[in-house]
């Protein structure tokens, strides 16, 4: 049995993280139709997107690491901006 194409291509992302879920919503945003599978449950418990991904607060790392790293998490935080539009 022949089924209809879609224009979009299905996607699945495997691993429900942050940068899981960030893909996860860039694609359904262009209209692809979108799975993402995780080892742990819908909530996201123990993941990195619960914990410190993407430093949120680069200012508090400064503290423990060395400027280049401080410098990359102040770009990361223009980028969320971006994730708005």
């Amino acid at each position: 049995m022949n089924q209809p194409q879609s224009k979009q291509p299905h996607c699945i992302i495997l691993g429900a993280g942050l940068l899981g879920r960030l893909i996860a919503l860039q694609l359904v945003v262009k209209g692809h139709t979108v799975e993402v599978y995780d080892k742990g449950d819908k909530s996201g418990e123990g993941s990195t997107a619960r914990a410190a991904a993407a430093m949120l607060a680069p200012l508090a790392e400064s503290v423990i690491t060395e400027p280049s790293v401080v410098k990359m998490g102040h770009y990361g935080l223009t980028r969320w901006k971006e994730m708005e539009k």
